[in-house]
């Protein structure tokens, strides 16, 4: 199954943030190319890699993607940055953060990869092992 990742990121740091980013939502297993724009801000991941990875990857692009959009909602955070940074800073920090970083999957896969990803254990022993005729 192929997948592709676009994350947008405040300009200048998208090849940093690519390499954070990496282990946490992609893993070690799968296959993939990294793109970045001219002007760094936004970063282009090609995977090709299995069903069941590729779900698990489209869990944890939702996690990180609602981690940021529900930062500032804690009371730890809040109470830190009215500690810390001014009116205008803090609303700065929050525009870069909220609306300048988002995570979008487009995903390419065939009927078949989609069917064979769903198939239960029994069932796929099932087809290895065909019925015999005497």
């Amino acid at each position: 199954m192929k997948i592709k990742i676009i994350i947008k990121t405040p300009k200048g740091q998208a090849t940093g943030t690519e390499k954070k980013l990496r282990p946490f939502i992609i893993g070690k297993k799968a296959n993939h190319q990294i793109f970045t724009t001219p002007e760094d801000n936004q970063i282009l991941w090609e995977l090709e890699t299995d069903i069941r990875h590729a779900l698990k990857i489209q869990r944890n692009v939702t996690a990180y993607d609602s981690m940021i959009k529900g930062m500032f909602s804690h009371k730890l955070m809040k109470k830190l940055s009215d500690k810390q940074l001014s009116p205008e800073d803090k609303k700065q920090l929050e525009e870069m953060l909220i609306n300048q970083t988002s995570v979008e999957i487009i995903k390419e896969s065939d009927a078949m990869e989609l069917v064979e990803g769903t198939k239960t254990f029994w069932e796929k022993l099932k087809e290895k092992f065909k019925k015999q005729e005497n």
